[in-house]
């Protein structure tokens, strides 16, 4: 079933994380109704702003499986992140032209990433919260906080 085709997502409810490439340590979370139109995909979440419309291709726009967040989201991110990911068909993660108005943002989100400059797919590496020490240095690893 997943990864689902960008197409796949019309009209569905999905987690659209996004990455800026002039700040990619943040990432920008927001939950909203996908689109596909004239082989786009864009996400309204807010009546307010107008619907963002991920960069690259629809490869780099496939929706993956909700479950696997919590694997993928360092846990201090999850705790903030899992009331928008409830309910969602699909996530999609996606480089985006700008910071994003009324998002979720969150830095040093994940436990790791990775690009293809081709298609402008990014890939989210999953990680076992249970390994993270808890004498890090990074504070945004600590599980406790």
């Amino acid at each position: 079933m997943f990864p689902l085709p960008a197409e796949a997502l019309d009209g569905q409810r999905v987690l659209l994380i996004g990455l800026v490439r002039a700040d990619p340590r943040n990432a920008y979370f927001v939950s909203g109704v996908a689109s596909w139109s004239d082989q786009r995909l864009s996400v309204a979440y807010d009546p307010m702003v107008p619907s963002l419309k991920p960069l690259g291709t629809p490869l780099a726009w496939r929706g993956f499986d909700p479950c696997v967040l919590p694997d993928i989201l360092l846990p201090k991110a999850w705790r903030r992140v899992e009331p928008l990911a409830s309910g969602v068909a699909a996530c999609v993660v996606s480089w985006l032209p700008d910071s994003v108005p009324s998002a979720l943002v969150i830095g040093n989100a994940f436990f790791g990433v990775a690009t293809n400059g081709a298609t402008g797919e990014i890939f989210l590496m999953q990680g076992d919260p249970s390994s993270i020490s808890m004498f890090s240095a990074n504070p945004d690893l600590d599980p406790a906080t």
